[in-house]
This record gives C-alpha cells, sequence and structure tokens, in this order.
C-alpha cells in the first residue's frame, strides 16, 4: 500500500468488537491485531472519506466530499448510496457531507456542506432536512451527539443546538445569561464525562463552559432533611441506583435515597441479630449483584438484605476454622467468580467462597503474606490480588 495514502487519515473508529479501523482517502482498513498492517475493507474511486462509524450490525455508514452518503454491508460486501437530488426534497440536501453521528441506531444526523443537517431514518430510510435559508448556517463542519443524545452543530456562523419541542436548531450565542460559550465561531464542541462542555474555536483557543455544580454539605443538622447522625463520616458508596451509603466512625450508616426521596438510618443494637454490626464503618462494598457489604472494627462482615431489611452477619466462630479469622474488617473485593477478599485487620486476608460460605485465611505466619496488618487490597484485569501492608 502506498503509504501517502496513510497522510490523509479522515477518521479513526472501532467497531462492536473492538477492531480498529482506518479512512484515508477513498478507502477504509482494518487493523489486523497480530500482523498490525492494514487490511482493504472498503475502497471507492468516485469520491473521498470524510467520515464512518458503525452501526449495531457492525456494517458502516460513511461520508464523503461530493459523493454523498453510503451504507455498507461488511459481510455481504453489498453497498447502497444515497445522492442529492435538486427535484426531491426528502433526497440529501447536498453530497457535500463533513461529519455523521448516529443517535440511538436509528437516527443518522448528517452534516452537509450547503444543504444544512439532514437526519436520516435508518429503519425506513427517510431523509428531512433541516435548512435556514440562510447560507453561511446551512454549511455545517461539525455535529456531535452530547451524554444525552442532545444534538450540537458547528456551522460558519457559530454554534446551534437541536431543540426537540420546536423540531428546529436553536443558536447559541456567544455571550449570553446563562453564559454557554466563551468564545466565538466553534468549529467543534465536545462533552467530558463530568458535563462540562470544551469548544474548539478559530480563532480563539479553547474555550470551556462548566455545569452548575459547586459544593452541598451534609451534616448532622436536623433542620436538613439530608442529613447525617454524625459528622464523623469515613466511609461513602453508591448501589447501582445511585442511593448513597454513609458509613461513619462512630455508630451507624445513613442511606440515601434521593430518587424516592427517602433517608433511612442504620445502627447496631446487640438485642437484634439483623441490624448493623457493632463499631465504626470501615468498608462499604457494592458488589455485582447489587449487594450491599459492610464491614466494621467490631461487629464482623456483613451483607444488607433488601428484601426484608436486615443484614446478614458472618462473625469470627473460634470453634469454626472456617468462619471469618477476624471481626475487624477493613477491606472488601469481589473477584470473576463472585467470591470476595477480605481484610480481616491483624489476621490478613480472607477468601470468602460465597456458594460455600466459607472462610479461607491467608496471613504471614503460614502463607508469606509480608504482613497481617493489611490495609488496601485490589484485583487487577487478570485476576492477580494486589495487598497493601505495612511491609510491603
Amino acid at each position: 500500500m502506498d503509504e501517502d495514502v496513510f497522510r490523509q487519515i479522515s477518521a479513526i473508529k472501532q467497531d462492536q468488537k473492538n477492531n480498529i479501523y482506518i479512512s484515508a482517502a477513498n478507502s477504509i482498513y482494518q487493523i489486523d491485531k497480530e500482523l498490525n498492517t492494514p487490511q482493504l475493507v472498503f475502497h471507492n474511486p468516485d469520491f473521498g472519506i470524510t467520515d464512518f462509524l458503525f452501526d449495531e450490525n457492525n456494517n458502516i455508514w460513511i461520508s464523503s466530499n461530493n459523493g454523498g452518503l453510503m451504507y455498507f454491508n461488511i459481510s455481504e460486501r453489498t453497498s447502497k448510496r444515497f445522492l442529492s437530488n435538486a427535484t426531491d426534497n426528502k433526497s440529501l440536501g447536498d453530497n457535500n457531507i463533513t461529519d455523521i453521528v448516529l443517535v440511538d441506531n436509528s437516527k443518522l444526523w448528517i452534516a452537509t456542506y450547503g444543504g444544512g443537517v439532514n437526519l436520516l431514518d435508518t429503519k425506513n430510510q427517510e431523509i428531512k432536512r433541516y435548512t435556514t435559508g440562510d447560507n453561511y448556517s446551512d454549511f455545517i463542519i461539525f455535529i456531535y451527539a452530547d451524554l444525552n443524545n442532545n444534538i450540537w452543530i458547528c456551522d460558519l456562523k457559530g454554534l446551534r443546538r437541536y431543540d426537540n419541542e420546536s423540531d428546529t436548531f436553536v443558536r447559541i450565542h456567544s455571550v449570553n445569561a446563562a453564559k454557554d460559550l466563551v468564545e466565538e465561531l466553534p468549529s467543534k464542541i465536545l462533552q467530558d464525562k463530568q458535563g462540562n462542555y470544551w469548544t474548539i474555536n478559530s480563532p480563539g483557543g479553547v474555550g470551556l463552559r462548566y455545569q452548575s455544580k459547586g459544593i452541598s454539605i451534609y451534616d448532622k443538622n436536623p433542620e436538613k432533611f439530608w442529613h447525617t447522625i454524625s459528622n464523623n463520616i469515613v466511609k461513602i458508596a453508591f448501589n447501582d441506583d445511585d442511593v448513597c451509603w454513609v458509613g461513619n466512625g462512630n455508630d451507624g450508616i445513613d442511606v440515601f435515597d434521593f430518587k424516592n426521596k427517602r433517608h433511612h438510618v442504620y445502627h447496631s443494637n446487640l438485642n437484634d441479630p439483623g441490624s448493623l454490626g457493632r463499631g465504626a464503618v470501615c468498608c462499604l462494598y457494592n458488589d455485582s449483584q447489587k449487594r450491599m457489604w459492610v464491614g466494621t472494627n467490631l461487629g464482623g462482615l456483613q451483607c444488607y438484605d433488601p428484601v426484608n431489611d436486615k443484614v446478614i452477619t458472618y462473625i469470627n466462630d473460634p470453634q469454626d476454622s472456617l468462619s471469618i479469622s477476624n471481626n475487624d474488617i477493613r477491606g472488601i473485593q469481589e473477584d470473576a467468580d463472585g467470591n470476595f477478599w477480605i481484610i480481616t485487620h491483624g489476621k490478613g486476608i480472607d477468601y470468602f467462597n460465597y456458594k460455600e460460605q466459607k472462610f479461607y485465611n491467608y496471613n504471614f505466619a503460614e502463607n508469606g503474606l509480608s504482613n497481617d496488618w493489611s490495609f488496601q487490597l485490589l484485583l487487577d484485569s487478570d485476576e492477580n490480588l494486589w495487598v497493601a501492608t505495612p511491609s510491603g
């Protein structure tokens, strides 16, 4: 292959199987993982590729400069082309396509250079045009779907955002009450994982719009609905329903169910075997089965049972070598088989076989652990266990 071709790369993408693809000039190549070489997948000498993406079936939507839009079925090696037709307002607005984005595997948003924004329903393959009649606004240079699938476009006059209620694109001015942008004429817009928007501006560099945040304080002030039973907070964890568990260093846990506006409090109660264990909450862990595990420094290991609103407790039994080795629990980690590694402070590490309900201890004297007073553990992506101790 001509090495000069790779000087014209327009896009790099991954398919549904995490294979890497590169578009260069009028071709698309898949990178062979073993040989680290490009293998030709698609070629059309009639146009240059500007962008491409994969749908749920791992087939490719391809945009081009002056060649319209093409759908390529990889397995069948067939293609279908979509072109502009001046007499058909349900065709592409222009054959020069700068960018495409797919939302919900059914809405292909198309940025054309001169024909506005087009929306292709991939199920019935109908096209709808969004044009303004303003030449500058109909020259779209970038289109983007944010974390909430809001559609943003950059045109020759600035930035616009799709408004679902009015079914139009609304202009976002450089300076307004909401401070949407800090620079004019963005050529691209992106959103980070914290919800902040970044713009690339020409001229003007990079702009940033922070989402409204600030700091909310949760303390033991009873005048607040969301208040804690103690100001001595030591552990925080969220379950899969975004319910917040807050453990304190005295005795108890606050559970904030923000969605349902509920606040639960759990204390230890020596007369109730289904209550929280005694002492400070030293660890909270949400496992793959949506169970919240709690470790305290006096009350052993506990698993919360949401059906019966109680906890199942595992404590040391000196007469049972397969019980948990200590009641001072400092860390929990689940492995790929649904079993658990547990820090039992002063006794090393326990392996808890959940199906058998048995604990197996690993310590300094018998297994070569560097120190029995471990304070952190981690399972890496290869299921290797890393343990942090005062001795390394």
